[in-house]
This record gives C-alpha cells, sequence and structure tokens, in this order.
C-alpha cells in the first residue's frame, strides 16, 4: 500500500522498541491510570498525567505497551494539552485516530484551538478527499518549559527519560506530514523530528542500538537530567524576577503600561489610580479617544508613524526608546500633562508586536516650566521693547544675547555675534573705560553712566552711556553680566546745540551792547550829514557826496539790525518787498569782501513782488553767496546770482512738494567750488553741521536760510557734485508780478513848536537831536542824566508838551523815568528812543504807556513824524 508499513508491521516495531526500553532503561511501575474513552471523536482522556505521558511513543507512530492495547492498532495520536492550561498538572487528550469528516472534524478542530497547539487550515479542506492539513502551531519547547513547572519525582524523570519522546524537549523541532492507509480510512499523522545535537536524540539513539550500556544511559541521562534542573532554575528564577518586577511596576507611582500596535491597553500598574483617577480595569477598558486629547493622539500616532519608518531601515537600534510630553484625560474631567518613556515589544522574530512604557505625571513641573516661560517672556519682552541697546555676555565675555535695540544701532544681528567676543566694537581710545566696568562685573559690582565711545557695524564711532551688572545662578553664583548701551548721540548733539546756542547767546548780547554803541556812532553821521543836506544846494558836488555818505550809513544801518537778527535778538515782520534792490546790495557788499580771485556774475531781472522781511531776505543772500566763495578760495572761480521769475505748473512741482503751483521768483547762486559728496548732501540744512575746520563756521548759515525761506512760504533746492561745483535755488512766492513804485511827491517833514525835555547820556547825541529838533521849530531843553531830568519835571511838570528819553542810562533807565514821570503826570506824553535793549522792546513799552518807540540811529524825517503822530493824539 504505497510502501507504507501496515497496522502488523507498526504494532510489532512498538513492542520491540518497548522490550528495548524496558532492557537497557529503569523498569517503572505505571499504575493509577483513569481513561475516559469518546469513540465517536476518536479520543481519550488520561486523568493521571504523569503516567499517561511517559507511553507517549518517540515517533508518535503510535502508543506504548497498554496504550496501545487499549486504542488498537488503528489509533496513532498526538498529545495535546486540554483547555489551555499554565501547568502541566489537568487532563491531557490523546487524539488516536482521524474521525470521520462531518462527525469529527469540529471536534477536533476545537481540542486543537483550546489547547493552543495547532491550528487547522480551513483553505485546505477537501470535502471530496475527506482530509485536511493540520499543523503544530508552536514550537514543542513550549510544553517542555510548561513540564518543567512541576516538581518531577525520580520515577517520574526515569518513566519520563525511557519512554518520553524527546522531540517534545528540543527547541528546533519541525512537523512533518505522513499519510497512512488502514482498514480504508485516510489520516494524517504529525512526527516530530529533534536536532541530531540534543541531549534527547542521543538517548534515543542509545535505545536504538544494541552496544549501548547501563553506564551510557546512565551518563545521558544525568546530562538530560542536569539540562532539566538548570533549565528549572533558570525558569524559577524568571519566575521570581517577574514577580520582583510586578511587583515594582504594582507599587511604583509611575505608570507602567504595554499597548498592542493599535494602542489598545493590555497591560497597566495600578498606579493609575493615583495619576490617573482609574482603577486598572476602567484604563483597560479605555479606547485611545477616551484616553488623550486629540492633539496628543495626532502626536502618538506621528511618532508612531517615524518609528516604524526606522523599522524599514537596515540599521536600527531594536532597543531605543522615545521620550514624549502628552496630556491625558483624568477621571474627574481635567486634563493631565505627562511625559511617556516607550519602546516597541517584539516577537519571536524580533518585529514590532507592541509597546511597553513608563508615564510619569509632570504637572508641576509644566506649571514650573510655564511660569518660567511667562517669567522670560516678562523679562524678554522688556528687553525687546527696551529703546536701549541690551548685551548679555557669560563670564567669557561671550555675547549670550542681545535685543533688537543694538542691531538698530549698532548693526550686528545675533546669530552674527552669538558665542563671540565684541571687542571688535571698543574703539582704542575708549579701553580705559572698558578695563574699569570688565573690573567691576567680575568683582561683582555694580557700574551706571559710565561714557565712552562704541563703533557701529559700519566704523562709524557712537557716544555711549553703559551701564551694567552680574546675574547669578540659584546657587549665587555669577554667571554672567547685562549691559545696557544707551546711545547718548541725540543728547551729545543737543550738548553741542546748547553750547553753540550759548555761545550764540553772547555772541547776541555782544552784539546787542555793539549795536548800541555803533547806532550812537551811526546816529552822528546820519543826523549830521542830513543837517549839512539841508545847507547845500541840490545837485552841487557837495550834496552828492553827502547823499553818498548818508547811502552809507543807512546801509550801516542795515547790517547793525541784520547782526541783530542773527543774534536773535529782533523780531521781524513781513510785507510787500521788491527782491532786486535787496540783491544789487547784498552783491556790492560781497564785491568788498570776497577773494579778488573769485569773479561774480549777476543776472538780476525779475521786478516782482514777495510777502518778506528785506533783511532776512539779504540774509539768505549773504549767507548762499560767502559759502559758494569760501567752496572757490583755494582756487579762482566763478559765482553766478540770477533772479528771475517762474511759473511752477504741477509738472514741476511734483519734484517739490512743499511748493503749490503758481508764480514764483528763483533766486540761483552757483559757484565752480569742490562741491558736495552725497552723504553730506543729506545734513547740510541740519543745524550746526558744518564741514569747515574749527573757526570758520558755526553750522548755523545754511540752517537759518532754509528756515528763513520756509517761513517765507518758499523752499530751497541744491544740486551738487563733488569737483563740479554747487547750486542753490530758492524759490518764494510772488504776489504781484510786477512792482509799481508809488507815484507821489516828496512829502515835506513835518514841523512844530511845542516844548520837548530831550534826555540822553551821550552828549554828542544831545547836541545833534537838539540841532534836529529846533531845525523843525521845536523848544528843546536837553539833559544827560537822568536824575537831573527827573528832578527838571518835577519842578515844573507843565512846562514840557513831551519828553523824548534814551533807553540805556547810567543810575535810571529811560524805562524807569518814563515811569516817574507819569506818575508825576499821566497825561505826559514819552517816547523812548534806544540803539538797542534787552530790557524792552516796542510791544513791552506800548504797553506801559510810552507813546513812541524810537530807533537808533536816529533819522530826520522818523523821528520829525513820530514826534508830530504823538503830540497830534494828545490833543
Amino acid at each position: 500500500m504505497d510502501g507504507k508499513p501496515t497496522c502488523e508491521e507498526l504494532e510489532q516495531r512498538i513492542k520491540k522498541l518497548k522490550e528495548e526500553a524496558v532492557s537497557k532503561g529503569e523498569q517503572i511501575q505505571v499504575s493509577g491510570i483513569n481513561i475516559e474513552w469518546n469513540v465517536k471523536q476518536g479520543t481519550c482522556t488520561f486523568e493521571n498525567l504523569p503516567v499517561a505521558m511517559m507511553w507517549v511513543d518517540t515517533t508518535l507512530a503510535g502508543l506504548m505497551s497498554g496504550v496501545q492495547a487499549m486504542v488498537g492498532t488503528e489509533r496513532f495520536g498526538l498529545v495535546l494539552q486540554s483547555e489551555g492550561r499554565k501547568s502541566v498538572e489537568g487532563d491531557w487528550q490523546v487524539i488516536s485516530r482521524f474521525p470521520d469528516f462531518r462527525d469529527g472534524f469540529k471536534a477536533i478542530a476545537n481540542i486543537a484551538a483550546v489547547a493552543g497547539w495547532g491550528e487547522w487550515d480551513l483553505m485546505s479542506l477537501d470535502e471530496n478527499k475527506q482530509q485536511c492539513t493540520f499543523r503544530i502551531k508552536n514550537s514543542w519547547e513550549g510544553l517542555y518549559q510548561k513540564a518543567l513547572g512541576i516538581n518531577w519525582s525520580s520515577g517520574m524523570l526515569a518513566g519520563k527519560m525511557a519512554g518520553y519522546s524527546s522531540k517534545l524537549f528540543k527547541t528546533n523541532c519541525w512537523a512533518e506530514q505522513t499519510r497512512f492507509i488502514a482498514k480504508g480510512h485516510e489520516f494524517d499523522e504529525f512526527i516530530v523530528k529533534p536536532s541530531n545535537r540534543s541531549i534527547e536524540n542521543e538517548i534515543e539513539n542509545l535505545l536504538l542500538t544494541d552496544e549501548a550500556t547501563r553506564a551510557d544511559m546512565a551518563v545521558a541521562l544525568q546530562k538530560l537530567q542536569n539540562e532539566i534542573l538548570e533549565r528549572n532554575y533558570a525558569e524559577k528564577s524568571l519566575c521570581e524576577s517577574e514577580m520582583r518586577y510586578r511587583l515594582l511596576a504594582d507599587n511604583v507611582r509611575d505608570v507602567i503600561w504595554a499597548r498592542d500596535m493599535n494602542l489598545r491597553l493590555t497591560y497597566i500598574s495600578p498606579s493609575i489610580m493615583e495619576q490617573q483617577g482609574y482603577t486598572a480595569e476602567e484604563a483597560m477598558a479605555r479606547t485611545p479617544e477616551e484616553t488623550w486629547p486629540p492633539d496628543s493622539i495626532k502626536l502618538i500616532g506621528k511618532v508612531l508613524a517615524e518609528e516604524l519608518e526606522i523599522e524599514k531601515k537596515e540599521k536600527k537600534d531594536p532597543s531605543r526608546s522615545r521620550t514624549i510630553e502628552v496630556e491625558v484625560k483624568c477621571k474627574d474631567g481635567s486634563t493631565k500633562w505627562t511625559e511617556a518613556k516607550m519602546s516597541f515589544l517584539r516577537d519571536q522574530n524580533g518585529q514590532p508586536a507592541g509597546i511597553i512604557g513608563v508615564t510619569r505625571d509632570i504637572s508641576e513641573r509644566k506649571q514650573s516650566e510655564e511660569a518660567l516661560r511667562e517669567s522670560e517672556e516678562k523679562y524678554r519682552t522688556v528687553l525687546e521693547a527696551n529703546p536701549d541697546p541690551v548685551v548679555v555676555y557669560d563670564m567669557e565675555g561671550n555675547v549670550s544675547y542681545f535685543n533688537p535695540a543694538f542691531t538698530r544701532v549698532f548693526g550686528w544681528t545675533l546669530p552674527e555675534r552669538l558665542g563671540n567676543k565684541m571687542d571688535i566694537f571698543v574703539p582704542a581710545e575708549a579701553w580705559r573705560e572698558t578695563k574699569m566696568m570688565i573690573e567691576k562685573v567680575q568683582a561683582g559690582e555694580r557700574f551706571s553712566n559710565i561714557e565712552t565711545l562704541r563703533y557701529n557695524k559700519k566704523g562709524n564711532t557712537i557716544p555711549v552711556s553703559v551701564s551694567g551688572a552680574i546675574y547669578k545662578d540659584k546657587n549665587g553664583n555669577p554667571i554672567g553680566s547685562i549691559i545696557n548701551l544707551r546711545d547718548i548721540s541725540h543728547q551729545k548733539k543737543l550738548e553741542a546745540q546748547l553750547k553753540q546756542a550759548q555761545k550764540m547767546e553772547a555772541i547776541g548780547t555782544l552784539a546787542g551792547g555793539i549795536a548800541h554803541d555803533f547806532n550812537n556812532i551811526l546816529s552822528s553821521v546820519i543826523g549830521y550829514t542830513e543837517l549839512a543836506l539841508d545847507n547845500e544846494k541840490r545837485g552841487s558836488f557837495q550834496y552828492k557826496n553827502l547823499q553818498e555818505v548818508l547811502s552809507a550809513g543807512n546801509r550801516a544801518k542795515d547790517l547793525v539790525k541784520q547782526i541783530l537778527t542773527f543774534s536773535r535778538q529782533v523780531d521781524q515782520q513781513q510785507k510787500p518787498i521788491q527782491v532786486k534792490p535787496i540783491v544789487k546790495e547784498a552783491l556790492r557788499m560781497l564785491r568788498a569782501s570776497i577773494p579778488s580771485n573769485v569773479e561774480i556774475e549777476e543776472n538780476v531781472q525779475s521786478d516782482a513782488l514777495v510777502m518778506g522781511d528785506p533783511t532776512q531776505i539779504h540774509q539768505i543772500l549773504m549767507n548762499l553767496c560767502t559759502n559758494a566763495a569760501h567752496a572757490m578760495e583755494d582756487n579762482a572761480g566763478l559765482l553766478t546770482v540770477t533772479l528771475l521769475d517762474a511759473e511752477l505748473d504741477s509738472g514741476v512741482i511734483s519734484n517739490h512738494p512743499n511748493l503749490k503751483p503758481g508764480a514764483y521768483i528763483k533766486i540761483t547762486v552757483s559757484d565752480t567750488g569742490y562741491g558736495i559728496s552725497p552723504d553730506v548732501m543729506e545734513k547740510i540744512f541740519n543745524p550746526f553741521f558744518t564741514t569747515k575746520e574749527k573757526g570758520k563756521g558755526t553750522g548755523l548759515g545754511l540752517s537759518v536760510v532754509h528756515g528763513i525761506v520756509r517761513s517765507h512760504g518758499g523752499d530751497i533746492y541744491v544740486y551738487s557734485e563733488p569737483g563740479k561745483g554747487s547750486t542753490f535755488e530758492v524759490c518764494l512766492p510772488v504776489i504781484e508780478s510786477r512792482f509799481k513804485p508809488e507815484e507821489r511827491a516828496e512829502r515835506p517833514i513835518p514841523t512844530g513848536t511845542e516844548r520837548i525835555l530831550f534826555i540822553d547820556d551821550e552828549p554828542v547825541i544831545i547836541n545833534l537831536s537838539k540841532q534836529i529838533l529846533e531845525s523843525l521849530g521845536y523848544d528843546v531843553v536837553a539833559r544827560n542824566s537822568s536824575i537831573e531830568a527827573l528832578e527838571l519835571f518835577k519842578e515844573n511838570k507843565d512846562r514840557f508838551d513831551l519828553v523824548i528819553t534814551d533807553m540805556t542810562m547810567p543810575h535810571m533807565t529811560g524805562e524807569k523815568l518814563a515811569e516817574k514821570l507819569m506818575q508825576i503826570r499821566p497825561d505826559i506824553p514819552v517816547a523812548l528812543c534806544t540803539g538797542f535793549s534787552f530790557m524792552i522792546d516796542e510791544q513791552k513799552a506800548l504797553d506801559m504807556g510810552i507813546r513812541a518807540f524810537i530807533s537808533k540811529p536816529i533819522l530826520k524825517r522818523e523821528i520829525a513824524e513820530a514826534i508830530r503822530k504823538v503830540l497830534d493824539e494828545n490833543q
């Protein structure tokens, strides 16, 4: 029958093996065996496990001795553990034959499934042939390890060695199906083949040979006994270790857990109750969605996906772990931050089969971190909002941090200097102060407001005020310094401006004093010239000469007025003026003051009127032309001055946003000097900015010009290239396109016969004024002392119709004298005459009751008209 042995042949073989085992091994007394036989399912149950196990055939081809007789020669069996119990104690079933397909298949499958040792491959089910495939699910190593869990007796050990198949003890086993045909039935037998290296195989070979002695068998059995004892010890140690670790897991505060690859719990330690409020049983029943908030689930999924990607790599660390921070949902509805350290659980092939991890409650740490983060954020906000540059150094002087203000002021970004020293921004001349600050930091001392210099990234020097202190760790050890560097460029500029302003104030005071004395001198020049003209025939040679003297005196008068304007000692009033004569007058003055190697070319055409102040227009021209002349003083050059009418439309105005479309006059001053560089061009109108050497310029000229032009509703523009000279254009709005001189006969100088008291401390002014007033018909009494004049007025207060007094006099000023005179006689008209005074101006004089304010130098027509006006108003 296909070369397969018959049942009778197998019976003989079993009998022979039994006799060999009895003759070469220990004789075992078999007793106490209870058998339950199920004919329909083809199974029998042995209640006395040790006795039954020693009868299992070494090839699983049949049953030995009495078992064979009970089940019959047609039955061949496989031992399976019933109900999948964890120890070897309990019932074992021997499948004696392959039952009929219809009545026995399900029973056999159930037995195999419950036992956990085999599974049926339903895909290979063939109803026509009434057969299927059965394969061993686990190795016999499992059975062997389970067998070691009991306390073997010496008899059992001997019986096991004699009759228990060595194939049940070996890890490297495999199943081979062999088909038998007996009495017309088909069934499967599973033969378990051991490795040739096993001690069990050695025993089997001894049983199958006639040359083995009892000593050989004893040695082999002793080896196996030692191996079983060793493995029993290892199993016991493993159990104890598992108990220790379980005890640790059950009592540690951190939560120890295991999950499958779908993140469902397979184990969790009891500490879950303390951490999250759930019992272990409650936690095991919760889904991932019930365990973590969505963000945490998303993070866990991301990490798991990353780890699975790593698994695809050839080179990886199978023992690696990942630590993440996730929130968990607690039983009371709150959430709690935890730290989970996880790694894969692996199957026998090393593939991820689950996840094991430890979860720690980090709520307090998170709260501390949040508090620290808020604190850091608060101080970072303070630092980043600080307008002053702030640098944080370590104790080695390396940059740890600086704020955005540092980048704004000095130019370096934090990545450029992080971890580096900042020696590069300390100028050589600033090292003395810098070393002193370093020493203070190293000594743990604070310092503040130390003024020094620092370079910016472009190499420009910036004045700074430095303050600093060390900062310490929690143990009080210094770990770095915080340095505040305040940019005091603007402060230094203001200080320079203040000094300059104080200097200008001093100059103004000096100018005021000079103006007072100079106006007295001019009063004599102009007054006596006017008196001389009264005695000369018009058109005569002498008359023309005297007119030139008078014209020069008037120019000098205007010059004094400009000096007072420059020193800000007088207020200016705008009125309709023609710019043309002002330009011509300025050019006449310039010819005498600029170097002879500078040629002046003029083109003065416009007759238009503008609303302005003649003195300030004159100042514009003088400043621009003087600057142009300075630009050419080292070499010969050409100064060009033009005055033209200009119509600015919207197209032109687009380039001049401060102007409106309309009619303008355009004053242009050009030179052929060295020009202006682009970086200087941006600063030329700034107050106190100058490129001239010390002592050759104040830096106020162009700033003053710019201010005057803007106050006149115009604008100023400059065009220049280095080496090609400069051109300044001043545009002023026109109020009338053409000047129309008033056509009227010259008015006669008014006269009178009233009595006037005239007071001045200068004898020259007294003599001149007395002559002028008497030439006008007035009765004049003059005094050079305010005290004498007061006493005279007290003696005869009604003697005088008008009092004219100088302002600046010794012992009593004109202002005080006027007050006392009006106290004596409230209706007495008083006129105040002054070359210049810091104490009083025209408005203040009028407010206190003074009727007229007459400026020196005294002009005959001006004083005559003022006197007549006051006297006529007083009637």
